[in-house]
């Protein structure tokens, strides 16, 4: 393949060629390029951000298809790479593909904080895609720590205002809004957008388990409601706590992620019965 080419020893080539390799798929021959001008010191001061840059792009590549501590080790070495690039000057015409790749590979190796500058920035000059740049900050501004979950809101409305998203983009976006709507303790905007999300998702089958955590709050706020006669309260509270166990069971062994959360929904069955059994 084209990516697997060497580069002929001696060929004239600018960096501007390199990154017209990167753009055409073949980052393994764009960073070989990249790094053969950095070791010949061949290139001007203004196009010194050129091989890191390429560098940061090709491991945020790998880091894509790797999982776990492999995928966050790949992702902060593309940070690093990118972050040098953004200090030395991103190539021209890159400034924005540039801080939104950076802005993911912080979030992706849990550098928040940081993630959230660079994709606030990115946002600011203009980047492409706008609707990955939204879906970014909204994971940047709900994630710990210190989440900022009406930000976190507010870009996802924006993100769901996109009429250009595929039906499992939605139905992602969908349970990111209704997580947050749920942390607000905004329970009924939280149903409505729980209804919006379409049962063979992969998002409906973990918006069951917001479903489930809804019913369980209600469940304690029934519990201790002293303006109910105590035995209404009883039964009013086990009623939902039995409807939450019903709803985070049909969560258990289904879609892709059905490890993690069949763990969840077990251990939410547990808080359930636990609080029915301090109840008799």
């Amino acid at each position: 393949s084209q990516d697997e080419a060497d580069v002929p020893i001696g060929a004239a080539f600018t960096m501007a060629d390199a990154l017209a390799v990167l753009d055409g798929g073949a980052p393994l021959k764009a960073q070989r390029m990249a790094a053969m001008l950095a070791d010949k010191d061949a290139l001007a001061p203004e196009e010194s951000g050129g091989p890191p840059f390429i560098y940061g792009v090709v491991a945020a590549n790998d880091a894509e298809r790797l999982w776990g501590p492999d995928q966050k080790r790949y992702f902060r070495l593309a940070a690093r790479y990118l972050e040098e690039s953004r200090e030395k000057g991103f190539p021209e015409g890159y400034e924005g593909k540039g801080l939104l790749l950076l802005g993911k590979s912080l979030l992706m190796c849990g550098q928040v904080e940081q993630a959230r500058e660079a994709l606030e920035e990115a946002i600011a000059i203009g980047a492409q895609p706008t609707d990955e740049l939204e879906r970014l900050l909204v994971l940047a501004y709900k994630s710990d720590p210190e989440p900022n979950l009406d930000r976190a809101l507010m870009h996802s409305t924006k993100y769901l205002a996109s009429s250009s998203l595929l039906r499992n983009e939605r139905a992602d976006g969908l349970l990111h809004r209704a997580e947050i709507l749920f942390r607000l303790r905004q329970d009924g905007e939280c149903r409505k957008v729980l209804a919006q999300i379409e049962p063979g998702t992969e998002a409906g089958v973990e918006s069951l388990l917001i479903e489930g955590e809804i019913l369980m709050r209600e469940g304690a706020a029934h519990l201790s409601d002293e303006s109910i006669a105590a035995d209404k309260r009883l039964a009013s509270a086990k009623g939902k706590y039995h409807a939450a166990v019903d709803i985070l069971r049909r969560a258990q062994n289904r879609g892709t992620e059905r490890e993690r959360i069949t763990r969840r929904s077990m251990y939410l069955n547990g808080q359930c019965l636990l609080a029915t059994q301090d109840m008799r």
